[in-house]
């Protein structure tokens, strides 16, 4: 099993009937297009932000980039992996249910959202310096976490849309354990593949934050 069939193939075979029409591949860009729609609110939105409110999302968002500017490593990957770890679980505890296609389809955005809020805010405080701190430490690890976040959304989607199909006694091709061995797999190569996204982002904020100042 490789990340590009994590991404952009389905493990679970055939969709039901009601998303042939829609398709797979699709489906995940939707997902992308709800995390860039995020960014966009998230950004409009941060210009008011202030800097308590940028502490108290860190935890979700890492929306704190003072703190960031002087975290160690080991710090910087655990903050970093406990943000993707919160929406991994969210996602995947949506897939088990009735009602996650639902749930699921707000994740990108609400991920996208605390993005654009620390982009909009390093913007309007610091004009071009905020610029390139975005591009250079939070934009590289950004980008993977949208494509693993899009991913996971899209497995919960089809998961809890097979559970909703199996409530209502509409056959489904594959055995109910099947499907479930082949969701908890997928999921959890994502969260390896959040890991290595963790990995990516950490080196980025190692290597750039240091050259900015936000006092």
């Amino acid at each position: 099993m490789n990340m590009k069939r994590i991404i952009s193939t389905s493990h679970f075979g055939k969709l039901p009937s009601e998303l042939t029409g829609l398709g797979r591949k699709p489906l995940f860009l939707i997902f992308v297009l709800l995390f860039i729609a995020g960014i966009a609110f998230g950004a409009f939105a941060g210009r008011c932000a202030d800097e308590e409110l940028m502490k108290r999302l860190d935890i979700i968002f890492l929306t704190d980039h003072k703190a960031r500017c002087t975290q160690g490593m080991a710090d910087a990957f655990i903050a970093s992996f406990a943000s993707a770890f919160i929406f991994l679980l969210i996602l995947f505890l949506s897939g088990l249910s009735l009602w996650g296609s639902c749930v699921s389809a707000f994740i990108p955005f609400i991920k996208g959202y605390g993005y654009g809020l620390s982009i909009g805010c390093l913007y309007i405080k610091y004009g071009i310096s905020g610029i390139l701190y975005n591009l250079l430490v939070i934009l590289p690890g950004a980008f993977l976490s949208c494509a693993v976040i899009c991913a996971a959304s899209q497995e919960a989607a089809i998961s809890s849309w097979r559970f909703l199909c199996q409530f209502r006694k509409k056959p489904v091709s594959e055995s109910a354990n099947l499907l479930m061995k082949n969701y908890l797999m997928a999921m959890l190569w994502l969260l390896f593949l959040s890991a290595f996204s963790s990995l990516v982002d950490m080196l980025f904020s190692v290597l750039f934050s240091w050259m900015f100042s936000f006092g």
